[in-house]
């Protein structure tokens, strides 16, 4: 983080290197046993930094969520919630994250700290 002259943090822009998709889960009809059948959709393309959460710098993370795998710094956006999942270009592969917590730590709105894990099952409607 940068700090400006009036002593706010700001996010360097020049970190958030990773191209990342908000989505919200939408239900679009129902199965032959009435169960409700989701789909994802697009909800906000943005960038952001994920971070692996190992190393001793996030040892508090891991206290209180045992399953995160990854930590995503991004501009603040007011509408993300937790319920939404990520969909993460890494590689040339998609990885799907699902959020656990997402904090603004600054509590200005300048940017936005979420905590996340990946699942195995890429169709993932939970």
């Amino acid at each position: 983080m940068a700090v400006r002259i009036d002593g706010s943090e700001i996010l360097n822009p020049g970190l958030l290197i990773h191209q990342i998709i908000w989505q919200v889960k939408t239900v679009t009809g129902q199965d032959a046993f009435g169960a409700a059948i989701y789909t994802w959709t697009d909800f906000l393309r943005c960038k952001a930094r994920v971070e692996s959460t190992q190393g001793k710098e996030f040892t508090q993370v891991m206290q209180r969520w045992a399953e995160a795998e990854f930590s995503l710094t991004q501009h603040f956006s007011k509408r993300v919630t937790p319920d939404m999942r990520i969909a993460w270009l890494r590689d040339g592969q998609t990885v799907y994250l699902d959020v656990l917590n997402i904090n603004d730590p600054a509590g200005i709105g300048r940017y936005q700290y979420v905590i996340c894990r990946t699942f195995e099952n890429a169709n993932f409607t939970a």
